[in-house]
């Protein structure tokens, strides 16, 4: 399951027309005992790219996500 959290973080950002460094997600399991994303962090060599990749995966992944974007070569 990480595996495709992690497959569909990258296709949100390919999409945009970004490519992360790293990304790492998290998932638990939600009351109803189904199996949500929670934690998304991203590196990427440009801040530009952080600003641009924050944003897409804020909006597309909603409040209940939280999103770490890091920049630096």
């Amino acid at each position: 399951l990480q595996q495709d959290a992690q497959e569909y973080v990258e296709g949100l950002l390919a999409a945009g027309g970004l490519q992360a460094k790293e990304i790492r997600v998290l998932t638990d399991r939600n009351e109803e005992g189904s199996i949500v994303l929670t934690e998304v962090a991203a590196v990427f060599t440009y801040p530009v790219e952080g600003e641009r990749a924050s944003a897409l995966l804020r909006n597309a992944l909603g409040e209940g996500v939280r999103v770490m974007v890091e920049t630096g070569g």
